[in-house]
């Protein structure tokens, strides 16, 4: 009787196939031509990247609160090294402010991509305050913007509510943690009065994101928001 060894059967085998890929490796001549070469149009004066405090644990809830959150200085050093043209404000007053805040930007060949504002949208009685606060921080960005490639902008954020924060990711299947339609309707007036004044009266551009504890993380509350994305042309 013949016995025959799988194992044995499967260590040739390998052997083979390795033998046959060195072989193929070795008589293998790349082709170089002109589909092969990616190239990349240089930047227009319309392209900028920009860092963030943020990115470095540096933002509303830590700053003035948090010990290990880095000092301003670093974080500016950091974003100049990285190569990057300009740097979001982050709280205002932690990068520095007024001359300070334009000297540093400029000793560093940064300059002001924006800033973080959270505004409630979906509360009337408290955006007149909010707006005032906007305007703040859009004199701030007038008074550094300069030459830069492009203005700085004005990140509007939805503040949200406390009920929300308090339980992140469940407004999808908790009716009582979304707005109804007098809700969107107060929602999309008062996010309204925000775009004009950054859009208008300071010439600002902006930009709306959605987060964790806001009225605007689900899909379906995004094409309720929808609406609003075209009161930038309107106002």
């Amino acid at each position: 009787m013949q016995m025959h060894h799988l194992g044995d059967e499967s260590a040739t085998d390998d052997a083979d196939a390795q033998s046959s890929l060195s072989q193929a490796g070795r008589d293998y001549t790349p082709v170089v031509d002109g589909r092969s070469i990616c190239r990349v149009s240089p930047l227009t004066p319309s392209i900028a990247i920009a860092g963030a405090p943020v990115s470095f644990g540096a933002f509303e809830v830590t700053v003035g609160v948090d010990p290990h959150v880095p000092d301003a200085l670093a974080v500016l050093d950091a974003v100049a090294r990285a190569g990057y043209a300009g740097i979001d404000l982050g709280p205002p007053g932690y990068l520095g402010n007024g001359r300070e805040l334009s000297d540093r930007l400029h000793e560093r060949g940064l300059h002001l991509a924006g800033g973080y504002i959270a505004m409630p949208f979906s509360e009337p009685d408290r955006m007149p305050s909010a707006l005032t606060e906007l305007g703040r921080l859009l004199d701030i960005f007038d008074g550094v913007k300069g030459d830069a490639p492009m203005p700085p902008r004005a990140t509007l954020a939805d503040a949200g509510s406390d009920d929300r924060r308090r339980t992140p990711g469940r407004a999808h299947d908790d009716p009582s943690l979304m707005l109804d339609a007098a809700g969107w309707s107060r929602f999309a007036d008062a996010r309204q009065s925000s775009v004009r004044t950054t859009s208008s009266a300071f010439e600002h551009g902006f930009q709306a994101p959605s987060r964790a504890g806001c009225h605007v993380t689900s899909s379906c509350n995004r094409v309720r928001s929808s609406s609003c994305r075209a009161l930038r042309a309107s106002s």
